[in-house]
């Protein structure tokens, strides 16, 4: 085989060019699931700081709790995972009445997480909230992360 030759050259270049295009080929993230959750609320102090709030238990749940809400009657999360990415996008009914306590906090359990790494991303829309962090579903994890305006 002869390295001076132009044949070697393109066979070499189109080699480099398949390894290049292999490599960068983005990784399959598998089909997208979504759950509606209702989330528990609890009513009290408040807290004026909106956040949330991601434990995991042994059994790696996820418990996500919303605080810092508005006056609200009812909160649904919307769940969306795509291989190892989590959206959650909060849904709240206000309240209209002076005579029920609106709520401080909201909690919802995910059940449907292995022990790996996540990237969740959580959206309060009609409050023009959002968040977003990485993290590895280990047992005992706590994690506090403030919401900001998007």
């Amino acid at each position: 085989m002869d390295f001076h030759s132009i044949e070697f050259y393109v066979i070499a270049v189109i080699a480099a060019a398949a390894i290049i295009g292999f490599a960068a080929r983005p990784a399959v993230r598998g089909e997208a699931r979504t759950w509606l959750l209702p989330a528990t609320l609890t009513r009290g102090t408040a807290q004026y700081t909106p956040s949330i709030i991601i434990t995991c238990d042994d059994r790696f749940d996820l418990t996500i709790r919303r605080t810092g809400l508005p006056e609200v009657e009812a909160v649904n999360m919307s769940v969306t995972i795509v291989g190892h990415d989590i959206s959650i996008e909060e849904h709240c009914t206000s309240t209209d009445s002076d005579h029920t306590p609106s709520a401080t906090a909201a909690e919802t359990v995910l059940t449907f997480i292995g022990p790996d790494r996540y990237h969740l991303s959580y959206a309060a829309p009609d409050l023009s909230l959002f968040t977003a962090v990485q993290f590895t579903a280990r047992p005992g994890i706590t994690i506090n992360k403030e919401l900001t305006l998007s």
